[in-house]
């Protein structure tokens, strides 16, 4: 099951093992190919553009939310009817949280910021895109990344933009999480847990450096 670990699926199911995992939370989910690819009674995938329709995948224990991010937490916040059977079936925590939406720190910050709220001691968070390979990657806006890659002759479209911000304002603000970041296979991710620490020096003086 873990042959590979260059893989999202794979990372997460051995997360899921390491921490007896039974539920799952993926934000960002597109084509799917990660969120089918793992086995646990309750997943629940959350995207404005999902590419498939639901109704075509649903199994047992599958949840889809067409919608942002925002609105999907706006609703388990105000217990909305929308995710009501959701909110019966797993309490409102979480076991893994992957993090994968749109690649920009201000959306990946406030992603992990309202899945903390829905998570418990053991949870488990997977944020995607952690290290840009090159400067035109990191660029926080899509087309002006690929549009800028393209004047420097580079070839490949990735798009990781600014999500590496995220993890230093993880550092500097959330002293109660713990964090490490797999560079040397596949895409970089950083993977973060709860744990009681001393508070380490902060990297940058404000949220605006």
């Amino acid at each position: 099951m873990f042959e590979n670990l260059n893989y999202s699926h794979s990372r997460i199911a051995l997360l899921a093992k390491l921490n007896n995992a039974t539920n799952y939370l993926e934000i960002g989910v597109q084509s799917g190919f990660t969120f089918f690819s793992g086995d646990l009674p309750l997943k629940v995938a959350v995207d404005p553009y999902l590419k498939f329709n639901p109704l075509d995948r649903k199994k047992d224990g599958e949840y889809f939310f067409q919608m942002p991010s925002d609105d999907f937490f706006g609703d388990l916040a105000d217990n909305s009817p929308v995710v009501q059977e959701l909110s019966t079936k797993n309490q409102l925590a979480f076991d893994i949280i992957f993090i994968d939406g749109l690649h920009t720190y201000k959306k990946s910050y406030k992603d992990f910021i309202n899945s903390l709220t829905y998570s418990h001691e053991k949870t488990l968070f997977i944020i995607d895109d952690a290290i840009p390979c090159d400067i035109y990657n990191a660029i926080n806006n899509q087309e002006k990344s690929l549009s800028e890659r393209r004047r420097a002759c580079m070839y490949g479209t990735p798009w990781h933009g600014d999500v590496y911000k995220t993890i230093f304002t993880i550092h500097d603000y959330h002293p109660d999480i713990s964090y490490c970041t797999i560079l040397n296979a596949g895409n970089p991710q950083t993977i973060l847990w709860k744990t009681k620490k001393e508070r380490s020096q902060k990297k940058f003086k404000s949220i605006d450096d």
